[in-house]
């Protein structure tokens, strides 16, 4: 199973890795609580510590492989 998150929201842009939407939300009303976000973080944060050794993690090598596919 593959999960990702498109945290660019920028649906025009033909640069986005993971162009899975094509019109951004126009709900006017935030739908992100405190503790969707505190977890976000939480999840997230492991990720992000990795990122100064992106060569050899591989949650950075797939999102780098994802983007050379999605770009070609």
């Amino acid at each position: 199973m593959l999960n990702f998150v498109n945290v660019s929201c920028d649906t025009t842009n033909h640069n986005n890795s993971i162009p899975v939407y094509d019109v951004n939300d126009k709900r006017t009303a935030p739908v992100e609580t405190i503790e969707a976000s505190e977890q976000f973080d939480k999840d997230l944060l492991p990720s992000s510590l990795e990122l100064k050794d992106c060569k050899s993690c591989r949650v950075w090598k797939d999102v780098e492989k994802s983007a050379l596919v999605n770009n070609s």
